[in-house]
Order: C-alpha cells, then structure tokens, then sequence
C-alpha cells in the first residue's frame, strides 16, 4: 500500500523522475509475488497480464468493441 501513496504523491506533485521511480517499485513487487505464485503452481505474470487485458476491453467497450459511448 505505500508504494500506491508514494505513486500517487508523485503524481499530484507532477515530480515525473519520483513517479519512474516509484512505478518501478511497484513493477517489482508485481513480477516478485508473480513467481512466487508462479513456483507455487498459482499463477504466472503472463495471467496477470491477461487479467488486466481483458478487464480493460470488458469495461471499455466504446474503445474495444463496436460499442458507442452517449458521452465522455
């Protein structure tokens, strides 16, 4: 969780090297606990990554899909 507050500080205070170096962090503990899952038969990062695909065109019809959007 305090890798999401120190995103989300560096964000609002538009410090863009703090943000890259932030996100990293994260990016770190996202592929770490994707092997430890993977080594433990759970899952992989590539499902992780499929998840996260998916999720997006499921919500986002009117960019995905055929669907239009009544508004933004």
């Amino acid at each position: 969780m305090e890798e999401c507050y120190e995103i989300i500080e560096a964000i609002d205070e538009k410090d863009y090297e703090g943000l890259c170096e932030e996100l990293g962090d994260m990016l770190l503990h996202v592929v770490f606990h994707s092997q430890i899952a993977k080594e433990n038969e759970y899952f992989e990062i590539w499902d992780v990554v499929d998840g996260i695909a998916n999720k997006m065109i499921i919500r986002h019809p009117h960019v995905f899909g055929g669907a239009k959007a009544k508004n933004s």
